[in-house]
């Protein structure tokens, strides 16, 4: 069972990458923050389990928020509206549309198969195919190292704030 963290960072890592290497100038750092929200989100039928049973771990727990169905619709939208708007099917406003889609669906994606490597999840729910994968995080301790290595990792990868280490620690002059 994972961390909020690791479902939070990792869909951001993977977005950062490809902002950084692949789309540059164009992809805004908040895209950065809305797959890292939408990492964490499946977890929100936690609330509701409370809400309807009291109870934090009952049968709503992943299983409608836990598919990867949700992510492949996602991402079939978004293609439509990608192939839409560039044959001008589709105004310029949906521009922004199929790229925060694709954020979507790799943030809720990436908590899918995190939470699957325990071997809890559904990953096709509603339909009754199941895929069991040995467990490689089975215990909080392990978890939390996860959170933490991901954590400083994320920390590091972040150019500015990497300069300001480099600095403090005088391996780097001042500008």
């Amino acid at each position: 069972m994972a961390n909020p963290v690791t479902h939070i960072l990792l869909p951001m890592f993977i977005i950062e990458t490809y902002r950084r290497y692949f789309a540059k100038k164009g992809f805004s750092r908040w895209y950065v923050f809305l797959g890292g929200f939408f990492g964490g989100l499946p977890d929100l039928d936690l609330i509701f389990s409370v809400i309807v049973t009291g109870e934090w771990d009952t049968p709503y727990h992943r299983s409608t928020t836990h598919t990867l169905l949700i992510p492949i619709a996602l991402t079939l939208i978004g293609l439509i509206i990608y192939y839409l708007c560039n044959r001008k099917i589709l105004s310029k406003r949906w521009r922004a549309s199929y790229p925060v889609l694709f954020i979507m669906s790799t943030g809720i994606a990436t908590h899918v198969l995190i939470d699957g490597i325990d071997g809890l999840t559904q990953w096709f729910y509603p339909l009754a195919w199941s895929i069991e994968l040995p467990n490689l995080i089975y215990d909080k301790f392990r978890a939390g190292l996860v959170d933490g290595v991901l954590f400083f990792a994320w920390l590091l990868y972040d150019e500015k704030f990497l300069g300001d280490i480099l600095t403090f620690l005088r391996l780097k002059k001042k500008r």
